[in-house]
């Protein structure tokens, strides 16, 4: 259900690296911190040079392996552990998409500066994530499990903030771009049944934040609404405010 977005951006990083370190973007070395199942990685690794996926879950591990993409080698490892996995001034690019905030807040700046000191001089990472509003506005159940939302949420950190942390990891230039899709790809997002389904749910990780007493509520809530004949447009409503604010915040940082 989960789809690569931000593909356009990702490629000008690429672009923009490959200039700045005197390379043509097939010879450029890249990194996928936390690549999931390899969505990422099946998605860019046949428009650069060598790929590299780190991933910590070993269900997640077993996935992207099964998938042998081609020119892509992954192994097992934590971004906090990256000096102990790969040495300084190894990568061309460092890609990380919807991972920060599963690591606790705490633990941030380390994740930041471990990608930083992997990146050669010149080398970019295209980190792609959430701000608390987009998080709470632009998906449009997080009024069903509100708490839940807003927990998740607070696990990210705002655009000023990040961009001070940024920096402060030995990143020079940040700089971002919302992507106008969501993550869950169509036509699987819109889906009125989908609260009550658990495939659907397994898509966004906030619904497991929610207790079973709050999901309980929640989809007696919207079966009222679904009910009453208003999910339609309860739906054209949240998706208008998703196309305002956007799911997710493509940043990306030279060191």
């Amino acid at each position: 259900m989960r789809k690569p977005i931000g593909l356009d951006d990702l490629t000008k990083t690429f672009e923009a690296a490959a200039s700045r370190l005197g390379k043509p973007v097939t010879e450029l070395k890249v990194l996928d911190v936390g690549c999931g199942t390899g969505n990422y990685l099946q998605a860019f690794s046949p428009l650069v040079g060598e790929c590299y996926g780190l991933e910590f879950n070993s269900g997640m591990l077993q996935q992207v392996q099964a998938k042998k993409i081609p020119n892509v080698t992954i192994q097992q490892g934590s971004v906090l552990d990256l000096e102990n996995i790969f040495g300084s001034d190894t990568f061309d690019v460092v890609v990380m998409t919807q991972v920060l905030h599963h690591l606790d807040v705490t633990t941030h700046a380390t994740a930041l500066s471990n990608m930083a000191r992997v990146l050669k001089k010149g080398g970019a990472l295209w980190l792609q994530t959430q701000t608390p509003h987009q998080h709470m506005n632009g998906f449009w159940w997080t009024p069903i499990i509100p708490k839940a939302s807003a927990l998740v949420a607070a696990r990210f950190s705002g655009l000023p903030e990040l961009t001070e942390q940024m920096s402060t990891a030995g990143f020079s230039t940040v700089s971002s771009a919302i992507p106008d899709e969501p993550l869950v790809a169509p036509p699987y997002y819109l889906v009125k049944e989908g609260p009550f389904n658990s495939v659907f749910r397994a898509a966004d990780s906030t619904w497991s934040a929610a207790t079973e007493e709050e999901l309980v509520a929640g989809q007696k809530w919207w079966q009222g609404i679904v009910d009453a004949g208003q999910a339609d447009s309860y739906l054209h409503e949240r998706e208008d405010l998703r196309k305002e604010v956007g799911q997710t915040t493509c940043v990306t940082a030279v060191v």
